[in-house]
Parts: structure tokens; sequence; C-alpha cells
């Protein structure tokens, strides 16, 4: 499914559309541990793109919430919504990624990739089905 998807031009992975891509850098994303931290160590993460802002949301709904907007250069946004959730394990792994530039591609309830654009190292994460963010 990875080799597809990197000759498919991250179009998709498998059988998940991957709708939205744009650039940004991984001293963007530092930190975000310290939400998790604020909201509890078990809250769910959603990342959302729009409007040329990648939100990034940790905690759910019935408890507390944090947020915090990057502004992201979009280069492929053809659907209406992308957005996706995760465990709160995602900032543990996003701090795996070495500091540099990076391409991300997400789909809407799909995957999320980060893929540094210096050195080899790639991300690939799934939507966690069921998770009330």
């Amino acid at each position: 499914a990875i080799d597809s998807a990197k000759k498919g031009g991250w179009g998709r992975i498998g059988n998940a559309d991957l709708d939205c891509s744009g650039n940004l850098t991984m001293e963007q994303l530092r930190g975000l541990s310290s939400m998790t931290k604020v909201v509890g160590k078990d809250a769910p993460v959603s990342i959302k793109v729009a409007d040329g802002n990648m939100i990034i949301t940790a905690g759910s709904k019935r408890g507390a919430r944090m947020n915090r907007e990057i502004e992201v250069d979009v280069s492929r946004n053809t659907s209406e919504e992308c957005e996706t959730v995760f465990g709160s394990h995602l900032p543990k792994l996003v701090d795996i990624i070495p500091s540099g530039p990076v391409i991300f591609y997400m789909g809407n309830k799909s995957a999320l990739v980060l893929n540094h654009g210096e050195v080899a190292a790639t991300l690939i994460l799934k939507h966690q089905e069921g998770v009330d963010a």
C-alpha cells in the first residue's frame, strides 16, 4: 500500500483517499504534547485543514478542550471537509520526525501522512474510528 501511495503521489493510501495536502515545518508541530497534558492523557486529538490553516484540537466534546491553529501552505484540497481524529499518542509520534520541512497528506476520516522533505522519514497515522472528539 505504501509503495502504490508513493507512486500515486500520495493521492490515496490503501482504500483511503488523501484529499488535502500541503507544506509545513516540524517546528510548527512541536509542543503538542503539552496540550494532552492539559486536557488529559487519554484525550483524542483531531486535525482539521481549512482555509489555509491546520487546526489541532485535543480533548473531547464532554471535557476540557484545547486548540492550536497553524498556518500551512495548502497545495491540494479536493474535499469539502478534511478532518480526522487520532488517539492521545499523536503528539509523541509527531515528535519522532526530525526538524525541517514536511509535506502532509490527509484525508477526511482516513489518514495523515507526514513526509519529511530533507531526510528519509515518513509517518503514517490512521484515523481512529469511533473516537469521540
